[in-house]
């Protein structure tokens, strides 16, 4: 009977602790503003406790908010918001209005951004091996072949201390490019003499086809077709989209040897400041993002309804014969060459790093074949 009395009033008191509990009076426990959200889970199925270090990190890009180029970052972040449970968020300068093009590399190294969008091009003296890539002379068959070369060549050249400070976290080679005209140019032959608006590093190119460069800002570029200042242009055909050069140059011709190299690249102080197994996660993000989207999407054009206005609105799409190529491939080559050799001059393994990039493309544009993105052309001209 004792026993019984005791264990009754065991269970008063516990009856009268929940109502204690329940009244909100000093002392409770006091109920939550909303529910408990499920805990993440690891690969094994329990609850993961992991506690990711929060960072917001800038972004710099020359570019304005709705480039394409700006996907790869964006792709990047929705990859570690489902990675790390939103421990990483972005904050964007669009339009160089933190870092210029010119001072992005700078801007990352010193961390006034954290990432930069850098066009390798713009230093030539600062990043004498990397600029191998941005040479005429090798025929690159697409963007895949030529950027999966430039990955596997960072990871395997050691000299590569011009980019002390600054981690690559994803890369890309535009390429091939074209000749956006005003006539069409079906052969060599008839690019003979024509005024085409070139850039710094693309002026001997245009030259040694046969063309006459012109230098002009890209901004220049629709009015100077317009009213017949120059005839063509060797560029890219994601930047005749943007700027609706088809009304001015209705026609294309695809070129193989043009290139444009760019880098995302990261503040490495700011990288290894993550703990260890959120830096590997963020790492691998990087790597997944760059194989899956960013060392195609300079030449691939899905969802951008500019490029296939561009391409359905072109009067045509032009691609030279073998033989022109072969021509073309005798006249250019030897750019990149020079090239190696000028910085051979100046104390680095120019001639080293050049045989290192040719056997990457041999081994890439066996993978990514030409009539594979040739094809995938004509297939927005044709839409």
């Amino acid at each position: 009977m004792k026993k019984f009395t005791a264990l009754i009033l065991v269970m008063i008191l516990a009856l009268s602790l929940c109502a204690c509990g329940s009244s909100g009076e000093k002392g409770a426990a006091k109920p939550t503003d909303k529910p408990t959200e499920p805990q993440p889970m690891n690969d094994s199925g329990n609850a993961d406790t992991r506690k990711w270090k929060e960072m917001t990190l800038t972004f710099t890009t020359f570019q304005p908010e709705t480039a394409m180029g700006n996907n790869n970052i964006y792709r990047l972040e929705e990859m570690l918001n489902e990675k790390l449970d939103g421990a990483i968020k972005f904050e964007y300068y669009y339009s160089g209005t933190l870092c210029s093009n010119m001072d992005t590399l700078d801007g990352v190294i010193s961390g006034v951004a954290d990432i930069g969008y850098v066009t390798i091009g713009n230093y030539p003296g600062r990043m004498p091996y990397l600029s191998l890539f941005d040479q005429c002379g090798i025929r690159w068959n697409n963007t895949e072949a030529a950027s999966s070369a430039m990955i596997e060549f960072l990871e395997e050249w050691p000299e590569l201390a011009e980019i002390d400070g600054v981690t690559p976290i994803l890369c890309t080679i535009s390429t091939p490019g074209i000749i956006a005209s005003n006539k069409p140019i079906r052969s060599l032959n008839e690019l003979q003499g024509v005024s085409c608006r070139s850039t710094s590093t693309t002026t001997a190119a245009v030259s040694a086809m046969g063309a006459t460069p012109v230098s002009l800002e890209w901004s220049e570029c629709y009015e100077a077709l317009r009213n017949g200042m120059v005839d063509a242009l060797y560029t890219i055909p994601g930047a005749c989209a943007s700027s609706l050069i088809h009304e001015v140059a209705p026609y294309a011709t695809v070129n193989p040897y043009y290139v444009t190299s760019y880098m995302y690249v990261m503040n490495t102080s700011v990288l290894e400041s993550m703990p260890e197994e959120q830096r590997e996660i963020f790492l691998e993000c990087c790597a997944e993002v760059q194989d899956s989207y960013t060392k195609s999407y300079a030449g691939r054009f899905e969802g951008d309804e500019k490029s296939a206005v561009y391409f359905s609105s072109l009067e045509d799409l032009i691609f030279l014969n073998e033989k022109d190529l072969a021509e073309l491939d005798s006249r250019v080559s030897g750019l990149i060459d020079d090239y190696a050799a000028q910085i051979d001059s100046q104390g680095y393994d120019g001639t080293g790093a050049l045989e290192l990039i040719r056997s990457l493309a041999d081994k890439y544009n066996e993978r990514y074949p030409a009539d594979d993105y040739n094809e995938y052309l004509m297939s927005w001209f044709e839409k």
